[in-house]
């Protein structure tokens, strides 16, 4: 792999380019002439933590790492990170498109975390104003007093935020799913259609099967 190309050595082993990029990929053996390259990742990834620091390591350094790095918070940072590797480890020989698919899936996921705690302090803000007033019902207050009539303004707007996260949220949830059904797809007609290799895991099973 250090002195051919991917097409010379596919052409040699009479198998795709593809099978070859992933293979040596997913062994670690990576080629050097680009940045963002890990020189020192050249031995296969015996276990799944050398595969998680190598996938880690390779999306950091990436363009497509570098831009998501500056669209997230640094809170939300790490995550994006581990949710990435994630996907790279139980999935094989993953495409540009579905790696975008895979980008949005993960910001969706982050805007419905943040979905749910926003509406966790709202939930706990109108539960405390609740419990402070002596009425049953938000109703009952006098809105003729000043500070009964401030207190109503504060329950009723954050029941209102509560409800327009919760419409929010059902939305990103669809389309959160309805993303990774197209991710689901795509690999399976991929596996179906024999373009990932002779080695993959769904291609193991069927021969054992036979």
């Amino acid at each position: 792999y250090k002195t051919m190309t991917d097409k010379e050595t596919s052409k040699t082993l009479n198998c795709s380019t593809r099978t070859i990029e992933r293979h040596r990929s997913s062994s670690g053996l990576l080629k050097k002439h680009r940045k963002e390259d890990r020189p020192e990742a050249s031995h296969p990834l015996k276990n799944e933590g050398d595969k998680k620091e190598f996938y880690k390591q390779k999306f950091i350094l990436s363009p497509r790492g570098r831009k998501l790095k500056e669209q997230v918070s640094t809170r939300d940072w790490p995550n994006v990170v581990s949710e990435w590797c994630e996907y790279h480890i139980q999935l094989d020989d993953i495409t540009y498109t579905e790696q975008n698919t895979i980008e949005q899936i993960i910001i969706i996921k982050l805007r419905m975390d943040r979905n749910q705690t926003d509406y966790k302090e709202s939930s706990s803000l109108r539960d405390t104003l609740m419990g402070d007033i002596l009425v049953d019902d938000i109703k009952d207050l006098d809105l003729t007093n000043p500070d009964e009539a401030m207190i109503y303004e504060k329950i009723y707007s954050a029941s209102i935020k509560m409800s327009d996260l919760n419409k929010e949220y059902r939305d990103m949830l669809d389309k959160s799913t309805k993303l990774q059904e197209t991710l689901n797809v795509t690999r399976k007609q991929r596996e179906e259609k024999g373009r990932v290799g002779a080695d993959t895991f769904f291609d193991l099973c069927r021969k054992f099967e036979s």
